[in-house]
């Protein structure tokens, strides 16, 4: 049995799945008279259910092994994640069980969907088209008092390619994202190479973007040419030419989840004196108080270990973990926005001997996961116009024609290869520009005066 599944982000599928359904129906007919058999009058007299004891009974076992790969990533290489299904009697009360075997690997997938993914990257296009007011495109175009970050548009316009009519994407999961982008590019899938590092759990596309750039941007001459001033043009310039943008675009697939990390190392050996007590709340639920001790201990894992009976006791969707020798606190439950809070005493030994804040908050969403890098920008652009023009020379009025052209270079290279998330992105294109990349411009231009006719007065 061959069935297409979607599980969080990722596009899967049950390859060569069986599914085993035993079924028994058993009928016992009664003697309704007492005589010991069952005639031929009864049955015409008696109904079928007065006649029939019908019993039914249907076992089912399933056994669904489940594929995905992502580029050179497959879902079934250390081993197959399979689904299990048991129940001994379909028609009773009971939940069937349900077993996810082996699913470490795709269950990174789980906090995210299509619908999240494609708003980051509307969310990406948008920060990219704010470049433009950045720093960084302050360069000033020829004749036009212009900065070129006012000509030039950086926003990511096959993003809409990515969502129907109706405004929802057009993939599903991390696979059909790549087809998806390679289809709005017009290039093969290879080139967007969909990749996913099991180690970092990053997931990444490359995409490069070609855009053609043709505006009209008007005419501004302020440049002294003694004797002549007062230089008045009407007419516009044409700035033409074509943008190439290159970046990753990357989804870190670590659970989404807030979490507060202690300042200081734990005991070595898991030990500490007296009771330990953390206020912990999570979301919108009333805080709770986490009680535990670190007596009998002999290393870091064995106090964590402490620490998650005293969490699973209190009803907390929240975990302990290690950080290195730093404890670590961090919300389990499936959330878009996860949030915790953690206060305690400032001579609790939960502060003193575990180094917890005494008050602070954690938060996680998707924009966190969301990153770019090896961002880089190459512009070729060209400044082309004829304008009529009238100037003074002295007391003299000139008309004629005026020309003007140009060519720029503009490059925008990443630094060492960055790696920027989303969240940052806004907060450094408008402040720190040079964060990001380093542009550079080069060019030429030229200014003529044709067929100049003198006005007499």
């Amino acid at each position: 049995m061959d069935i297409a599944l979607q599980l969080g982000f990722l596009d899967a599928g049950v390859d060569k799945g069986v599914i085993l359904l035993d079924a028994k129906l058993s009928a016992l007919l009664a003697d309704l008279d007492g005589d010991g058999r069952v005639s031929l009058g009864e049955l015409r007299t008696y109904s079928f259910t007065e006649l029939a004891d019908l019993s039914f009974n249907a076992s089912l076992e399933a056994d669904l092994p489940v594929f995905a790969s992502i580029g050179a990533f497959s879902a079934t290489a250390a081993a197959t994640p399979r689904i299990l299904v048991s129940d001994s009697d379909l028609f009773d009360s009971t939940f069937p069980d349900i077993t996810f075997q082996d699913f470490d690997q795709i269950l990174n997938f789980s906090s995210f969907d299509a619908g999240s993914i494609l708003a980051m990257l509307r969310s990406l296009s948008a920060r990219l088209k704010e470049m433009g007011s950045s720093s960084g495109f302050n360069f000033q175009v020829p004749f036009t008092g212009k900065r070129l970050g006012d000509a030039v548009d950086l926003g990511l316009d096959f993003i809409d390619l990515l969502s129907g009519v109706s405004g929802d994407p057009t993939f599903n999961g991390a696979q059909s994202l790549g087809v998806k982008l390679a289809e709005a590019l017009g290039v093969d899938v290879s080139v967007i190479n969909p990749f996913y590092n099991v180690a970092s759990r990053e997931l990444t596309y490359t995409i490069g973007y070609n855009k053609n750039i043709s505006r009209d941007i008007g005419f501004q001459f302020d440049a002294a040419l003694p004797p002549i001033a007062a230089v008045d043009a009407t007419g516009n310039l044409d700035f033409d030419g074509n943008v190439a943008f290159n970046l990753t675009f990357g989804i870190d697939l670590s659970p989404i989840s807030a979490a507060i990390t202690a300042t200081g190392d734990a005991p070595n050996d898991g030990n500490f004196a007296g009771e330990a007590a953390i206020n912990v709340t999570v979301g919108s639920n009333p805080p709770v108080i986490v009680n535990f001790f670190g007596t009998g201990n002999s290393s870091i894992d064995d106090l964590v270990a402490d620490i998650n009976t005293a969490l699973a006791s209190s009803g907390l969707a929240v975990k302990a973990e290690r950080d290195e020798n730093k404890l670590r606190l961090r919300t389990t439950m499936l959330s878009g926005t996860p949030t915790m809070r953690i206060t305690a005493d400032a001579g609790n030994p939960a502060v003193t001997a575990l180094h917890f804040p005494t008050s602070t908050d954690a938060f996680d969403n998707i924009g966190n996961h969301v990153f770019i890098r090896d961002q880089s920008l190459d512009a070729s652009l060209s400044l082309a116009g004829n304008l009529a023009a009238s100037a003074t020379f002295g007391f003299v009025g000139l008309t004629g024609g005026l020309s003007a052209g140009g060519n720029v270079d503009f490059t925008f290279q990443p630094l060492n290869g960055a790696r920027i998330g989303l969240m940052d992105l806004y907060q450094l294109i408008t402040t720190d520009i040079a964060a990001i990349g380093t542009p550079s411009l080069t060019g030429s231009s030229h200014f003529n005066v044709d067929n100049i006719a003198v006005n007499a007065s």
